[in-house]
């Protein structure tokens, strides 16, 4: 009696994960991505030669859904950054990434929280050094301006029909008589080889007069499944109160990479221009690499980047999310040469 027992007990265990899974679905998902870096800030003190371990945007999340009724989903997403190198200031998760709850359906998915904003996001598959001390957001996104999230935020997820998507989000400031609230739209297509997208930012400013603003186009094309060549140009610019005087400057952004067996070959070159006409104000980024791959999930990788900061310029080395960053002071060109390995789940 009791082995009877024991297999009803047994058999309903095993039965009950396969009828949530006709209901829902909990995917834990993340990042593992760890450098050493010699990096020469072309300086003394801080912007001189060391020798970094570094964490490149590593993260770890859980997100999930489960039926409503209706064609309805009930969604979640949690994301902390994790800090590989040191375990970050006092442990080894290191803040939240993005982080929402909503629903959705054929409209796709609205949700409360915050994500990384459609500005940034819209360009992350064409950073082909994403992640590293070679990420183009040294020159690109307003060096590093509009690579962080949107909090607060109302965000809208558009279904995909036909290969064009969107994304659109609202963050409010939460701050009693202010309203220097924060919003982003893009676009996509995607069709075989072919990637397009059209990005835009706004900042309202607390202060009068000091709200800024960027757009982009980008997109990509694959030729014979192995080479693919990318391309980026963006416009920002700021109202007069902001600094010294109305801020605006364009840059560009191109990559090509080619996939031979396990291997990938990288080349990339940024370029930002002056600001408002300044002279000297503009930056330039070019970077080389090779990542060998493991695996689908596991790669090996190694890469030289330079950045070329005009007299009057501070462009960063590296990334947000990369504890290996470098702002350098004006009219310094940091380097730098980095292995690494990166495993994603």
């Amino acid at each position: 009696m009791n082995k009877k027992i024991l297999a009803v007990a047994i058999a309903s265990a095993m039965a009950a994960p396969l009828a949530m899974a006709d209901e829902g679905n909990v995917t834990l998902y993340g990042q593992a991505n760890a450098s050493i870096e010699s990096v020469d800030g072309d300086g003394t003190g801080t912007a001189g030669t060391r020798t970094n371990v570094s964490t490149n945007g590593s993260r770890f999340g859980v997100k999930g859904w489960e039926s409503v009724g209706n064609g309805l989903k009930a969604i979640f997403l949690m994301e902390s950054a994790v800090a590989l190198d040191s375990g970050g200031t006092t442990t080894l998760f290191d803040g939240g990434r993005d982080g929402y709850v909503g629903l959705e359906g054929n409209f796709g998915k609205v949700a409360l929280g915050f994500h990384g904003q459609p500005y940034k996001t819209s360009t992350n598959g064409l950073d082909i050094f994403g992640d590293t001390i070679a990420d183009y957001s040294g020159v690109m996104n307003g060096n590093g301006t509009y690579d962080s999230g949107i909090g607060n935020a109302v965000i809208w997820f558009a279904p995909d029909v036909n290969g064009l998507s969107g994304h659109v989000q609202y963050g409010v400031d939460e701050t009693a008589g202010s309203n220097a609230d924060k919003w982003g739209a893009q676009a996509n297509y995607s069709n075989g080889p072919w990637y397009a997208t059209v990005a835009h930012a706004s900042v309202k400013s607390a202060t009068a007069n000091s709200d800024t603003r960027a757009s982009k186009i980008g997109g990509s094309y694959t030729f014979g499944g192995a080479t693919t060549f990318a391309l980026i140009y963006e416009n920002l610019s700021a109202d007069s109160a902001v600094a010294t005087g109305v801020k605006e400057h364009n840059a560009w952004y191109a990559a090509l990479s080619h996939n031979m067996g396990n291997n990938t070959f990288k080349l990339a070159y940024a370029n930002a221009g002056d600001d408002n006409d300044v002279a000297n104000t503009g930056a330039k980024q070019w970077s080389v690499g090779l990542s060998h791959h493991l695996s689908k999930r596991s790669q090996l990788y190694a890469l030289y980047t330079q950045l070329d900061n005009e007299s009057g310029a501070s462009n960063k080395l590296g990334t947000t999310g990369s504890s290996g960053e470098l702002t350098p002071g004006v009219g310094l060109d940091p380097r730098a040469w980095a292995v690494g390995m990166k495993h994603s789940f």
